[in-house]
C-alpha cells in the first residue's frame, strides 16, 4: 500500500488602499491544524507588507476563530 503525504498550503494577496493588487504569496506547510495554517498565512502576509514599507494594514480573513483570537475575544 502506498503512503500519501498530506500537507497544507497557505496563500494570500496584498492590495493597496484602492484594492489594486500589489503581490501574492503562497507556501506549503506540513500536516497542520487548520487554525495554525490560518495564523501562518496572516503572519506571512503581515511580514510581506511590513517588508515592502506598508505600516498601516487592514486584514481580511474568513476564519472567525482567527479573528476572535486576534481581537482577544476568546
Amino acid at each position: 500500500m502506498s503512503q500519501v503525504n498530506l500537507c497544507c498550503g497557505l496563500w494570500g494577496l496584498c492590495r493597496d488602499h484602492t484594492c489594486i493588487f500589489l503581490c501574492g504569496f503562497h507556501g506549503k506547510l506540513g500536516r497542520e491544524d487548520i487554525l495554525y495554517v490560518e495564523i501562518m498565512a496572516l503572519l506571512r502576509g503581515l511580514e510581506i507588507c511590513w517588508e515592502k514599507g506598508h505600516k498601516r494594514i487592514t486584514c481580511y480573513r474568513n476564519s472567525l476563530h482567527l479573528v476572535q483570537l486576534v481581537n482577544h475575544e476568546v
